[in-house]
């Protein structure tokens, strides 16, 4: 997604700032980039949302629109996959550990819950699954990523904060 592309320009100086132990600027990089990745996504997305019956026409032809609800939950679900890379991003530039708990989880439940929700709502259910299944990986890495971004101190700050 292109409003992943800050975060991602981001990765080598966020790593370069924690190697040198300059927490601050690691946190000042998080901050830019989590707020960059969500504000170029609502840029772009909320036209699109605007314009979506114009839009849709000229690119599918007439009848080729999905519905406001399909495309607004998936709008959605977009915004929290940008939100949770925009997240965890900083955090693999500094530790190098992936995230195998929440991937593995949104991996084992997306399907049957796309499957499921497809079965009871129809077309929007599909990427109502999605959100269904992203969501609590979602708040593992978001929260991981926070508390790791957010709480990191350099050692001479930790000495003046136990003195």
């Amino acid at each position: 997604a292109v409003s992943l592309l800050l975060p991602q320009m981001l990765y080598p100086y966020v790593s370069s700032a924690w190697a040198s132990s300059n927490f601050s600027l690691c946190r000042k990089y998080y901050y830019f980039g989590v707020a960059g990745a969500v504000g170029v996504y609502l840029l772009l997305a909320v036209p699109v949302f605007l314009l979506r019956k114009p839009l849709f026409t000229l690119w599918l032809g007439k009848g080729g629109y999905p519905g406001t609800v399909t495309l607004a939950v998936l709008l959605l679900y977009q915004l929290i996959y940008v939100h949770h890379g925009a997240h965890a991003s900083p955090v693999l530039a500094t530790t190098g550990r992936a995230f195998i708990l929440p991937a593995t989880l949104c991996a084992l439940a997306t399907p049957p819950l796309v499957a499921l929700m497809a079965d009871r709502i129809g077309m929007p259910g599909i990427p109502a699954g999605m959100v269904l299944g992203v969501i609590p990986a979602t708040v593992i890495v978001v929260l991981k990523s926070w508390l790791h971004m957010t709480r990191a101190v350099h050692p001479a700050e930790m000495e003046l904060a136990t003195t």
